[in-house]
């Protein structure tokens, strides 16, 4: 079974993010987290080729969704 986590950060964050992933690695055999970033994160490559990360960005789901934006 799938474990799914969620978490949300920004630029700042990305390290402290880095290292939650690493520990879900060592720790979990299947897990996916969703990421919601408050802005664009600048290394985002670094996760590229990881296929068990969603990244949510929150500007794209405001903009989609627009009474997330005025709540």
């Amino acid at each position: 079974m799938t474990l799914k986590f969620t978490t949300y950060f920004d630029n700042n964050y990305l390290v402290k993010f880095y290292t939650l992933y690493q520990s879900l690695e060592k720790n979990c055999d299947d897990f996916h987290i969703y990421a919601l970033t408050l802005n664009e994160l600048d290394n985002k490559d670094v996760f590229k080729e990881k296929k068990n990360i969603t990244f949510i960005n929150l500007h794209d789901l405001e903009t989609k969704y627009h009474e997330l934006y005025y709540a």
